[in-house]
């Protein structure tokens, strides 16, 4: 239980620290690196995931971007909190969902309803939607927790 407190800790503090630097920094300038593969972009996305529900109205942009993360982070920290036997791998996913969640919930939470958004890839035109931290510690930890349940249902097919 220590360790996943620390570790969901220690990834909200990054992911906090990540977005709040950007939009003091980059607020007003596009930054390309490595020939235009990575861009520093400020922007505040009114939407989640590529700008969804970004047109929604008030109440329903209340409850599914501040009322259900609230709710879904709750339950996952619980289930992450009462797990037993679960893997240190189990534990950072699920730190990082809940981390990368939190620090997108505080944006909307302070910015109006705006989570800070700031980086992007591409190659030429081809490129990412804009995107941040909390995106990032929330897609490798659902990518980790379904490598997880995957790897857990072959070793059970196995011992059948």
């Amino acid at each position: 239980m220590c360790m996943f407190l620390q570790r969901l800790i220690q990834a909200f503090k990054f992911s906090n620290s990540c977005g709040s630097f950007i939009g003091e920094t980059c607020s007003w300038f596009l930054w390309s690196m490595f020939f235009d593969i990575f861009r520093l972009q400020y922007t505040e996305n009114p939407g989640a995931f590529l700008g969804f529900g970004a047109d929604f109205n008030e109440i329903t942009k209340l409850f599914l971007f501040v009322l259900l993360p609230i709710v879904a982070l709750l339950l996952m920290f619980i289930v992450a909190l009462f797990s037993k036997n679960a893997s240190n791998l189990k534990i950072v996913s699920y730190s990082m969902i809940i981390a990368g969640g939190m620090g997108n919930l505080i944006d909307r939470l302070f910015l109006n309803g705006l989570v800070t958004d700031f980086l992007n890839i591409g190659i030429g035109p081809l490129r990412s939607g804009i995107f941040n931290v909390a995106d990032i510690a929330i897609m490798i930890g659902g990518i980790a927790l379904l490598y997880i349940h995957l790897r857990e249902e072959y070793y059970l097919k196995q011992l059948s």
